[in-house]
């Protein structure tokens, strides 16, 4: 027994009808063509179904009708030799007295002894639609040993298609033939509606849950306790004894010797006197006297030892207990044991507790002799028969039966404990129906406690673990004896392989469910999908690519979890998804073959699904069944959300092209038109008409699975760019969808948390008009190699601080990136001599320093980029850039072309504008200026600022900060003026800051300068200029652009990442 079962305690089960609507399956005819053998009753209803069988062109055998068969021999006798394709068991006309030979019996015999093809079709049919009795009208029982013994069948039988099918027309045992779902007993209504029996977990019983508790007077109620003192029946009937104080019938086929009492109190000295005299009187009597036959004779005096001892202890706790020794089996027998038994007691039987009887060996149905399986299953259902035809039910206050899951779920070897256990089921099932207090009480491996061994000492050895779990078996039965709410309860650690159906998997319509492959249902509701991935028959893989390998994608793991809410729910719509897992990724290699196998439990409003995956080579399994993929799928009515639609950037931050030199996807997963913007959101346009590129017809699921690709591509793309780090999706807390009839279009989305190998993000799919299609919560990514990605990370950073730049009229920015000019030269450089003179090249070789010879590289490399795009010329070569008082200028055909250099974190940012400065500031928003901004202001400035009480003051004084350094900057060249004298006027909207400069400030040649450049006049005393201000959570930047008239005409905030 393993650690978990001997810390908890076992788990209830109990049984749900439910709607199963029949599965299309997809193959061969099942019938045409294939030889059935039909047995039955003659009437009208087989007579139908041989006409519907002969319309689909079957080759029916023959027809065996049971009322002409009267043995066993002559059943044998009349069945077909040949290996048959099909058997179809009607259930046939009963007559009280020889219904179990006429259908358990002659229905075991057929198994026994015909002969099938692979994969045969097997069905036991019930004529009913009463689904065995679990509803009105009233059935036989005997219907239970039927269902018992065909589901014992299905697991011995190679695999095939082996049901038991109540139904009162025809037509359906055709459905059923063309359906499969893998349910094994199933039911139809009188309108067609497929109905299946399936096992759910149940909650604890509580003490208010309990219906009229059971509390017995002393001297008033009867119980008979019946199928053998073994050690559960003794367990159980000595705390009824201790609890209840009631009168007690035992019945056992033991023969109590006359001096019992005798031998109940005799020592062990003494019992072995008694078992010499024992063998003496064997001899005298001419019997043999072997060690085997001893053994024999001997242990039916222990037994009814036993027996004594436990009576004289049931007395001692205050019960009145009688013995009888009866076969509960014969029904004669059993009349007059009951007539004697409420003599003796003066009292009508008012509880029964029906033990497990005989063990049953196990060997399977071929094997069994048609004797060991009729003893045994006489034993257990005519005696159950013959005890409640003789009993009065109107005083009868419960029947409580020990079962097993053998007749649950089936058990192989055990063919006649199958049938009989059912059969103990159903009975209960009828007389629930008639509001008769009855329990099938259905255990798995009673708790390591032998259940049948009979008992030899009064008080038996027994360690503590067992002592534990007899405890815990006690409390278990009384909470279910004094409730009874169902009328059939599974009680077991865990059911685990027995849920399982041993029935073929079906092929379904793959048009309909093109991901899902073949399907069963198993005994708890649950669907279990199979199929086969490759690369040649699955085309989006070749589309799906890391590192060489094709993955399965993660979107279409949450399409093939669609599909299956979709077979196992036809009713219901999916409104969002929870606690996605994406485990492990599903990789294939070459031309590996990969099994997915996915399975979804059966619940009312939300459903649990699990994707795992082996592999096969050579066709056989080379790799254990590993977990990859999870959801809770829950079920309801998608509501609308509406949003704004977000605001776009003019250009896009990374087109589509560039998008796909980054995730190393094929044309059908290129969903991303571009990403317009990633700030402190990330916004994207998506591009989703690419469905003819899939080997499927997209069906079934809320929303295309392309759509949630684009947003999980989305998030990545925002993760690569500001953490230079590519993820594969991992977790999704949420995934909403939202009932709307727009198309989606837009993918906004912004981080939420940052882990150790991965991020966190909120992420929506929009339509045009704002209308939210999807909504993503807590998806989370993990962290994948992709090599080195510096070169694209550091293109993506110096085209975002371009992009931000709105280029002034005649005017250029450019964005340098140190790192990508330092690996372009070490992989060409020869690249040098392209943009340096020999000049120039001298300069730097007279550089020692390497930091120095680094800075100076790049500014000189970066002006001579922007003079290039202003110029439209490829030569960098011929650009010498000269200074003056104002600081770095091209001369081109007299005009000079002023250009301005600010680097922070290795960019390199150059404005350049014909006969106008442009200034620029660049700032980390991690450093800390404040202390230096502080001393720059004047008492009225402060005043100003404090003015701004909505904006945040930290941030605020940064932005002075930057705003004085631009104005300035725009002016003169850096340093050659104290910040403090560009003075804050005021603040306008939109972040920008007006600020005046006493030209009195500047330096002469500064002066002189501007008036030979004409920006200002002689007797001016000030400049104006107006700075706009931008930010993010990494830069903070300002421009200004000093224009003829002293004042900025056109200016923008630029903010990079």
């Amino acid at each position: 027994m393993s650690e978990q079962e001997r810390t908890f305690p076992p788990k209830r089960f109990f049984l749900r009808l439910i709607d199963a609507p029949p599965i299309e399956r997809e193959g061969e005819d099942p019938l045409a063509e294939r030889k059935f053998f039909l047995v039955g009753s003659s009437n009208q209803f087989s007579k139908q179904l041989q006409n519907l069988l002969a319309q689909k062109k079957t080759k029916i055998v023959s027809f065996l009708d049971l009322s002409t068969i009267r043995s066993s021999e002559q059943l044998i006798r009349a069945l077909p030799q040949e290996k048959l394709d099909g058997l179809i068991f009607l259930e046939p006309q009963l007559h009280e007295k020889t219904k179990h030979k006429q259908v358990t019996e002659y229905c075991f015999l057929l198994f026994k002894h015909l002969s099938f093809n692979p994969e045969p079709y097997i069905l036991t049919v019930i004529l009913s639609s009463a689904c065995f009795g679990w509803k009105q009208p009233l059935t036989d029982p005997i219907i239970g040993s039927l269902t018992g013994l065909t589901k014992a069948f299905t697991r011995e039988i190679s695999p095939g298609i082996i049901k038991v099918l109540a139904c009162s027309k025809p037509e359906y045992i055709l459905t059923e033939l063309y359906s499969g779902d893998g349910a094994v007993e199933v039911s139809y209504t009188p309108e067609g509606r497929r109905q299946i029996l399936i096992t759910q977990e149940a909650p604890p019983l509580e003490e208010h849950q309990l219906v009229e508790p059971l509390t017995i007077p002393r001297p008033t109620d009867l119980f008979i306790i019946a199928g053998g003192i073994s050690r559960v029946n003794y367990e159980l009937v000595r705390t009824i004894a201790e609890r209840y104080h009631c009168k007690l019938a035992l019945f056992d086929r033991v023969i109590l010797p006359p001096n019992i009492r005798e031998l109940a109190t005799s020592n062990s000295k003494e019992l072995d006197y008694y078992k010499e005299e024992m063998v003496l009187e064997l001899q005298r009597q001419g019997k043999k006297t072997t060690p085997q036959n001893i053994d024999k004779f001997w242990s039916k005096i222990l037994h009814a030892i036993t027996i004594q001892q436990i009576m004289d202890e049931l007395s001692a706790l205050g019960s009145e207990v009688r013995y009888y020794s009866v076969d509960i089996s014969n029904p004669l027998v059993m009349e007059r044991t009951i007539e004697r038994v409420t003599k003796d007691f003066g009292r009508e039987i008012s509880g029964i507790v029906y033990g497990m009887g005989l063990t049953e060996s196990s060997s399977s149905i071929q094997e069994k002799t048609f004797e060991e399986f009729s003893r045994f299953y006489n034993d257990r259902v005519q005696g159950l028969d013959a005890l409640l035809s003789n009993v009065l039910l109107e005083h009868l206050r419960f029947l409580f039966c020990f079962s097993s899951v053998a007749g649950r779920y089936g058990h192989g070897g055990h063919a006649a404990c199958s049938a009989s256990d059912d059969y103990l089921s159903k009975y209960c099932w009828q007389l629930h129906q008639r509001d008769i207090r009855a329990i099938s009480f259905c255990w798995d491996k009673w708790l390591g406690v032998e259940s049948t061994r009979p008992l030899l000492t009064k008080k038996p050895k027994t360690d503590q673990e067992t002592v534990q779990k007899i405890k815990t078996w006690i409390e278990i039965c009384f909470d279910e004896l004094e409730a009874i709410q169902e009328p059939e309860i599974i009680i077991a650690y865990r059911l685990g392989k027995k849920l399982l159906s041993p029935l073929v998997a079906a092929s379904i319509n793959r048009k309909k469910f093109p991901l899902i492959g073949k399907i069963k249902r198993n005994f708890d509701g649950s669907i279990v999908s199979e199929r086969i991935l490759s690369q040649e028959k699955d085309c989006y893989l070749q589309d799906h690519h890391f590192n060489d390998e094709a993955l399965f994608p993660g979107v279409m793991g949450l399409e093939l979890f669609a599909e299956l809410a979709k077979l196992a729910f036809p009713g219901k719509t999916i409104v969002r998804f929870e606690n996605i897992e994406f485990r492990s990724a599903i990789r294939l290699k070459d031309e590996q073959i990969r099994t997915i196998k996915t399975q979804i439990d059966y619940a009312e409003h939300q459903s649990e699904v699990v994707l795992s995956s082996y592999i096969i080579r050579n066709g056989k399994k080379t790799q254990r069944l590993k977990h990859r993929f999870k959801a809770t799928i829950v079920f309801g009515r998608p509501l609308p959300k509406s949003d704004r639609s977000p605001s776009l950037k003019r250009s896009p931050l990374i087109d589509q092209e560039f998008v796909y030199q980054i995730l190393p996807h094929g044309p059908l997963f290129q969903v991303i038109k571009e990403v317009n913007s990633i700030d402190n959101e990330a916004i994207a346009i998506g591009q989703y008409n690419k469905n003819d590129h899939f080997s499927w017809k997209h069906e079934g699921f809320v929303i295309s699975p392309l759509v949630i690709e684009s947003g999980f591509q989305t998030m990545g793309l925002m993760d690569f760019i500001k953490n230079t780090r590519v993820g594969l999706p991992y977790k999704i807390n949420q995934l909403i969808f939202h009932e709307t009839k727009g198309k989606p279009y837009y993918i906004r989305g912004r981080k939420t948390a940052d882990y150790q190998k991965g991020s966190q993000f909120t992420f929506e799919i929009l339509t045009k008009r704002g209308d939210v299609l999807l909504e993503a919560i807590d998806y989370r990514t993990v962290e994948v190699d992709l090599g080195d990605v510096t070169s694209i990370v550091e293109r993506i950073r110096s085209y975002q601080i371009q992009r931000l730049f709105q280029r002034p009229r005649k005017a250029w920015i450019e964005v340098v990136s140190l790192k990508l000019l330092q690996d372009k030269l070490k992989r060409e450089p020869e690249y040098l001599e392209t943009f340096l003179n020999a000049e120039e090249l001298a300069t730097l070789d007279s550089l020692t320093k390497k930091k120095e010879r680094e800075q100076w590289l790049a500014r000189v490399f970066a002006m001579k980029r922007a003079l290039r795009v202003m110029l439209s010329t490829a030569n960098m070569r011929e650009f010498q850039v000269d200074y003056d008082a104002r600081g770095p200028y091209y001369l081109k055909k007299g005009k000079k072309i002023y250009l301005i250099v600010v680097e922070e974190n290795g960019y390199y940012v150059v404005g350049a504008g014909f006969k106008r400065k442009i200034g620029l500031t660049l700032k980390n928003q991690q450093q800390k200026h404040l202390p230096v901004v502080d001393d720059l202001l004047s008492a009225e400035e402060k005043e100003l600022i404090l003015q701004q009480t909505e904006e945040n003051m930290e941030e605020l004084l940064l932005q002075v900060l930057v705003a004085k350094e631009a104005a300035v900057k725009a002016v003169t060249s850096e340093g050659t003026i104290d910040l403090s004298h560009a003075r804050i006027v005021n603040y306008q909207p939109k972040n920008r800051i007006k600020l005046c400069i006493n030209l009195s400030s500047l330096p002469k040649k500064v002066l002189n300068q501007l008036v030979k450049d004409k920006k200002i006049t002689t007797d001016q005393p000030t400049i104006t200029l107006v700075v706009t201000v931008a930010q993010n959570e990494d830069f903070l930047v300002g421009v200004s652009l000093l224009t003829a008239d002293g004042f900025l005409r056109k200016i923008r905030s630029l903010l990079p990442i």
